[in-house]
């Protein structure tokens, strides 16, 4: 069935559609582009596509990487990673971040909650859960300090050069030799 004169489309609309197209592909390719670049670059991340959240929470989290810095910095990590929120409400490392500014401002509990629902979120960030394994420690929790390594061991390889030590220094105390002998048995994955 031949299309009658009324349904031909004009020329102006076939510019536009190709137009919106085009920008369509050119926006992709830019969140690509930026999606590739580390961590500790996330500024060009941000320049190639201002957009996208995990730009700004990578560089909220390289800022922490620097404790020097960071302490000096806390109010440029807090607008980093609330952009990144804003962006993209499940960035798990724009919320560690924020946890980090709140611990340094003294606001233990606050950061524990946010870190809690930061862990429901997202259960493999090895940030978080070594936040979580430190505060664990510092409540003298030891079921909560090998919770929180088992998951770090089983979901970040990255992160294992920092969750191995703190398994070896559990094994001095008496009371965290039988969970660790649990958990390398039950978890052989990571042993």
């Amino acid at each position: 069935m031949a299309r009658s004169p009324a349904f031909k489309r004009s020329p102006l609309a076939i510019a536009a559609a190709c137009l919106v197209g085009l920008a369509l592909i050119v926006i992709n390719g830019l969140y690509l582009i930026a999606e590739r670049i580390p961590q500790s670059q996330a500024e060009r991340s941000i320049a190639i596509a201002p957009w996208r959240g995990q730009g700004y929470g990578d560089a909220a989290v390289h800022i922490l990487s620097d404790p020097k810095a960071a302490s000096q910095r806390t109010s440029q990590i807090r607008s980093l990673a609330l952009n990144a929120i804003m962006r993209s409400p499940l960035e798990t490392g724009a919320y560690y971040a924020l946890v980090r500014v709140l611990e340094a401002e003294g606001k233990e509990s606050l950061a524990d909650r946010l870190a809690k629902a930061t862990e429901d979120l997202s259960r493999h960030d090895p940030n978080v859960q070594l936040y979580l394994t430190s505060r664990a420690a510092v409540r003298n929790d030891v079921g909560g300090v090998m919770r929180h390594l088992n998951v770090v061991l089983r979901t970040s390889r990255s992160a294992r050069s920092v969750a191995f030590p703190i398994l070896c220094n559990a094994l001095t105390d008496q009371r965290s030799i039988a969970l660790v002998a649990r958990n390398m048995r039950d978890n052989a994955n990571w042993v």
